[in-house]
């Protein structure tokens, strides 16, 4: 998510500012469904709570889960959706 956001010169100090921006910029626009908002979102959850909590250790239930969700694999299509956008938008720019 902060590749994303720094895209667009936005970075937060806070995993949450990511997040709130993220969804504020992208999936509030329309940019991005809530579907794959909801999917990152948890995978990003999951990721804070295993860099920062001590003892947090990530269940066979939630990899499961991630893996069904194709998390990776769903999070490259969104971002290389999103660059053909900016490419598109930077194209129509140049011929305005």
């Amino acid at each position: 998510m902060r590749a994303v956001t720094v895209l667009h010169g936005v970075d937060s100090s806070k995993h949450s500012g990511i997040l709130a921006n993220f969804n504020q910029t992208y999936v509030k626009e329309g940019i991005l469904n809530k579907e794959a908002s909801k999917i990152i979102k948890r995978a990003y959850m999951i990721c804070e709570k295993s860099d920062y909590e001590d003892f947090y250790i990530v269940s066979g239930k939630e990899t499961e889960e991630q893996l069904k969700n194709g998390v990776g694999v769903h999070f490259f299509v969104i971002f290389f959706e999103f660059v053909k956008c900016e490419q598109k938008i930077k194209y129509i720019y140049k011929l305005i």
